[in-house]
């Protein structure tokens, strides 16, 4: 019973540090807090919105229903995996000698 109520807590702290990044912009915005510390605060929500596609666009929208009057940048599309160099030109042939006969 003790652990029920130890997830239900961890899960509420989490919903209400991901639901107080809105009213954390508008701290922001409206210079009733440092923009440093918010972003320092805040940087695993980017991170995740980063890593994960579909949280990007939700967390955007939400931020912008807080602080409308803002430009929010699109959260980066994931990075595509690295392709392979080209391959090497062949090296150049040798001269010709002559053979001894």
């Amino acid at each position: 019973m003790v652990a029920l109520g130890l997830v239900a807590v961890f899960v509420l702290l989490l919903m209400l540090y991901v639901l107080s990044v809105g009213p954390a912009v508008w701290l922001v915005e409206n210079e009733l807090l440092n923009r440093p510390v918010a972003a320092a605060f805040y940087w695993p929500l980017e991170w995740i919105a980063i890593k994960v596609p579909v949280v990007g666009p939700i967390l955007n929208r939400y931020v912008d229903w807080w602080a409308p009057n803002t430009v929010t940048e699109p959260v980066a599309p994931p990075l595509s995996a690295p392709t392979a160099p080209a391959p090497a030109a062949p090296p150049a042939p040798l001269p010709a000698t002559a053979t001894p006969e």
